[in-house]
């Protein structure tokens, strides 16, 4: 029994392309969304700063806010067709 090499690197390459550049995108769309985040925690820092507000209530809403938005990041979203 003959197993065609060809034919099997044939379907399988497209697969590997496919794939290879949906998981590519998705760890750039982490990497972009993470830094999202930091930005708007720094924002919301130096907001907060400004007014006043103690450190320690600052902390904790930098906290809740980063662990949110990296939650809600982490949401599945319906797919488009």
């Amino acid at each position: 029994m003959r197993v065609d090499l060809n034919g099997l690197v044939e379907g399988v390459v497209p697969l590997v392309i496919l794939f290879g550049s949906r998981i590519v995108g998705a760890i750039v769309l982490w990497f972009v969304g993470r830094w999202l985040i930091r930005l708007s925690s720094r924002l919301l820092t130096g907001g907060l700063e400004r007014q006043g507000l103690d450190l320690t209530v600052i902390g904790y809403v930098r906290s809740s806010v980063t662990v949110l938005l990296t939650k809600a990041g982490s949401l599945r979203l319906p797919r488009c067709a």
